[in-house]
């Protein structure tokens, strides 16, 4: 199969396609495709902060969550994600700073 290099969309629905197929790095390498080709798209962003969200790439999804919002700013989906990341964040800096390794949601020792 090949796809259009100058046509976004064949990149970002293979890129939906392969994240159902649980196929991660295959999904955000095509939805990086499509967003390299046309950033001003409607939903390529939050697609790949969702991608990125699943890899556990919390500043990635956050920074593609963002540029979303920048496009659609009365999406209320988007503004939750943002929300959402940013506070998931500053709990993995939280723990960090506190002695835990980020991301494992552990309450330090008493």
């Amino acid at each position: 199969m090949q796809i259009d290099a100058s046509r976004p969309d064949g990149f970002f629905y293979l890129g939906l396609t392969k994240l159902k197929e649980h196929d991660i790095d295959g999904a955000a390498a095509n939805v990086q495709c499509a967003v390299i080709i046309r950033p001003d798209a409607d939903h390529y962003h939050f697609a790949l902060g969702v991608i990125f969200k699943v890899q556990r790439n919390l500043p990635g999804a956050l920074s593609e969550f963002r540029q979303e919002m920048d496009l659609a700013p009365d999406n209320t989906a988007v503004r939750q994600q943002v929300q959402e990341n940013e506070a998931a964040i500053a709990a993995e800096q939280k723990g960090s700073v506190q002695g835990l390794a980020p991301g494992t949601g552990n309450a330090p020792a008493q």
